[in-house]
């Protein structure tokens, strides 16, 4: 999976090869394919995958695949309520040559335009 690549599209190409290798009577192990899947996550999953690999004895193929959708959609939660702190939509970005601060455990953000 390269950098970028929506989660979603990572599992359901996954699923799809297991599926094709399952029809041509090609079984991976369970345990297999949950190495398979967190080895295969970029670099910015490295903490992620240790986390599911070295928390648990067993974990299974589920296991993964929903960790993987929570982490994604926390993401998504936290972006979306940082830009409506902002009064912004996800439509619209920052401005260059702003700067926004938050502080620990307040909801209060300050942001500055420099200008030219």
């Amino acid at each position: 999976m390269n950098e970028g690549t929506p989660v979603k599209t990572h599992l359901d190409e996954f699923n799809s090869i297991i599926m094709d290798l399952r029809n041509v009577d090609i079984k991976i192990k369970s345990e297999d394919q949950n190495l398979i899947v967190l080895c295969s996550l970029p670099p910015s999953y490295d903490t992620f995958a240790d986390t599911l690999l070295y928390g648990k004895d067993n974990i299974s193929v589920d296991d993964v695949s929903n960790a993987l959708k929570y982490k994604l959609l926390k993401k998504n939660f936290s972006d979306s309520k940082i830009l409506i702190e902002k009064g912004l939509t996800p439509d619209q970005s920052l401005e260059t040559g702003s700067r926004t601060t938050m502080s620990t455990g307040s909801r209060v953000i300050k942001k500055e335009t420099f200008l030219d």
